[in-house]
């Protein structure tokens, strides 16, 4: 397996470990996730 793969799987597992980020993922497939302008977001 060759490095560019193995760097995909390892950010692969990172990402299923991580409650936050799966638990977002979820919100997103279900269509609960709100999306707003960049310019939006004060600075």
């Amino acid at each position: 397996m060759g490095y560019d793969r193995m760097t995909a799987v390892a950010e692969t597992l990172e990402i299923l470990g991580n409650t936050a980020a799966m638990r977002a993922i979820e919100e997103h497939k279900a269509g609960k996730t709100k999306f707003g302008k960049l310019e939006d977001i004060p600075e």
